[in-house]
């Protein structure tokens, strides 16, 4: 790996324990890392207490909030790695963004193609939940290669695709 660029391949001899992703890295590397009990934190998902403008050191304020919270969790928390989707399951400005965060952090920046092509099912879409919660129980489902059983399905009022 060269330093100061992200990476497309795993470092060799590299069991790392907490990984921070980006976007939807490929199935069967989410399956991997549940294999091996790696903890998977979703970088796009707020979990830390700063505000987005600790990501204006390596990003410009005109992005996106989503990448600008990805760049400030990755500053704060303690990860052994990154595995970001700069595939076209993402914008183009993931790859800019994998590139800022291998040049500033001392950790292995990996970057994928997520082009899964795979039905899986999609009880939680189906189900009746309140709207939050739905949304926070399908995003949380990036860590896991396996979807969880959801509830039975409801009649649809509504759609949401994102």
């Amino acid at each position: 790996m060269t330093a100061g660029r992200p990476s497309d391949t795993w470092p060799p001899a590299f069991s790392p324990r907490r990984v921070g992703i980006v976007g939807m890295p490929p199935r069967a590397l989410i399956a991997r890392l549940n294999r091996e009990r790696v903890e998977i934190l979703d970088l796009d998902a707020p979990l830390v207490n700063t505000g987005l403008d600790a990501a204006t050191r390596l990003l410009p304020k005109v992005y996106c909030a989503i990448l600008r919270t990805v760049v400030a969790n990755a500053l704060k928390l303690d990860l052994d790695a990154i595995i970001i989707d700069t595939g076209p399951g993402k914008c183009d400005a993931a790859l800019h963004t994998a590139t800022a965060l291998a040049a500033h952090l001392p950790l292995p920046v990996i970057t994928t193609r997520n082009t899964d092509r795979e039905r899986l099912p999609t009880p939680i879409c189906r189900s009746q939940m309140p709207l939050m919660e739905k949304i926070t129980a399908i995003t949380a489902g990036v860590i896991r290669a396996e979807p969880p059983p959801g509830p039975p399905p409801c009649r649809a009022t509504a759609g949401f695709w994102g």
